[in-house]
């Protein structure tokens, strides 16, 4: 059979796979986060993702997100040991400050089915103040540069190997957990509700002012998946220009 981790502790021992049921779960988040994240890659103007901006006529605000991933992991031991984690690597030229919590945030919120895809059109839109959930803080990593023409990479170490396992168990921690579990039901109570409110008004001036795309929508049907397993952010910077 398989074989886990040959380290000692708790990733040692066979592989153990989730029940199909448990796994068909996780395989629809990873769709939705997927077809959530694509939209995000691309340059536009991240002036709702971060303070400071009044509408997109900063240039400023604008960035270009090269790539977003996601993965989950599916493992009996992982759920078991609070592992099953949900982890998003987005790569760029350069953030913003606040980017990533606010691209992660609302990622979470539209694959809840909280608010609909199409508030993301809102939110990359050319109005400003328009509301964006900020995920917590503390599951963001930098987890590599790349500089231009490859220089200064360098390989994965074992260092880097240990200290993602001691930031994986951080975030396993009941500290992150509890955050996390904090900011979903804040999202699901409280946010969500105002940008729902805020999206029928966009729609409602939009349709007064004669146009009829890029915020019309209703909010997919509620899912509880990403109520449990803590999200981990990992972002991921390219070039010399690292926020």
């Amino acid at each position: 059979g398989a074989v886990g981790f040959s380290e000692e502790g708790a990733y040692g021992g066979a592989l153990v796979a989730l029940l199909e049921r448990e796994a068909l779960v996780r395989r629809n988040v990873h769709m939705r986060l997927r077809s959530v994240l694509s939209r995000l890659s691309g340059t536009y103007s991240f002036h709702n993702f971060s303070p400071g901006f009044a509408d997109a006529t900063d240039p400023k605000s604008v960035r270009s997100v090269y790539r977003c991933r996601s993965a989950i992991s599916a493992g009996q031991r992982d759920v078991l040991l609070g592992r099953d984690f949900a982890v998003l690597r987005i790569t760029g030229r350069s953030f913003l400050y606040r980017q990533i919590l606010g691209m992660t945030g609302l990622t979470i919120a539209i694959t809840a089915g909280i608010v609909p895809l199409t508030y993301l059109d809102l939110a990359l839109g050319q109005q400003g103040g328009i509301e964006i959930p900020t995920a917590p803080a503390g599951n963001l990593v930098l987890a590599r540069c790349f500089f231009r023409d490859g220089a200064f990479t360098a390989p994965t170490t074992k260092a880097e190997v240990s200290l993602t396992r001691v930031l994986e168990d951080e975030m396993a921690g009941d500290a992150m957990q509890g955050e996390f579990s904090k900011f979903c039901h804040d999202l699901k109570d409280t946010i969500g509700p105002r940008m729902c409110t805020l999206l029928k008004v966009a729609a409602r001036d939009s349709v007064g002012d004669g146009h009829t795309s890029g915020v019309l929508g209703e909010p997919n049907q509620p899912s509880t998946d990403l109520q449990e397993p803590c999200c981990a952010q990992e972002a991921r910077a390219s070039d010399l220009e690292v926020q």
